[in-house]
C-alpha cells in the first residue's frame, strides 16, 4: 500500500548519528569499521529518533489527508465535503469575482468532486469559514 508510513531502519539512523556505517550482527548493532558493538544508549537514542520520525510523518500525512478530504460544510440544510487544496482556494477567488460582478448564484466545483450551489448572500460566511480552515494549515 503506497499510503503506508514505514519506519526507517535503525541501522540507517545509527549510521547518521554516529557518522559511520552500522550493520546488524546477530542481535547487535555493530560499527562496520572496527566491529565493535554500538552502545545501548546510542541504540535507545536511535529508537527515539525513529519514533519521532514516524510521529512526524503520521502528522504530515494526517494534515495532507485533511486538506485533500476537507471538512463538512452545511449550506441550506445540505452537507458538502469541502477540501482545502490550492485549486479550491483559487476557485473561491473566481467565485468572489463573479459575485462582485453581480452574479447572484453559482456552483463551486471542488477538487474532490463536490459541487456546492451557493448564492451571493451565502458566500461571505462560507468564504470566512473556508479561509479560517485553510489558514490553520499554515499557522
Amino acid at each position: 500500500m503506497q499510503d503506508e508510513i514505514t519506519a526507517r531502519p535503525l541501522v540507517d539512523i545509527l549510521s547518521e548519528q554516529l557518522g559511520e556505517p552500522v550493520v546488524m550482527s546477530g542481535d547487535n548493532y555493530v560499527l562496520l569499521s572496527n566491529k565493535s558493538v554500538v552502545a545501548a544508549a546510542a541504540v535507545e537514542l536511535a529508537i527515539a529518533a525513529q519514533q519521532n520520525e514516524l510521529a512526524d510523518a503520521q502528522t504530515a500525512k494526517a494534515i495532507a489527508d485533511h486538506k485533500t478530504n476537507g471538512e463538512l460544510y452545511t449550506l441550506g440544510g445540505v452537507e458538502y465535503q469541502v477540501p482545502f487544496m490550492k485549486d479550491d482556494a483559487d476557485g473561491l477567488l473566481q467565485v468572489k469575482a463573479a459575485f462582485d460582478m453581480g452574479v447572484l448564484s453559482t456552483n463551486i466545483h471542488f477538487t474532490n468532486g463536490t459541487i456546492m450551489p451557493i448564492a451571493s448572500t451565502e458566500f461571505a460566511a462560507f468564504a470566512m469559514w473556508f479561509v479560517e480552515k485553510r489558514n490553520s494549515f499554515f499557522v
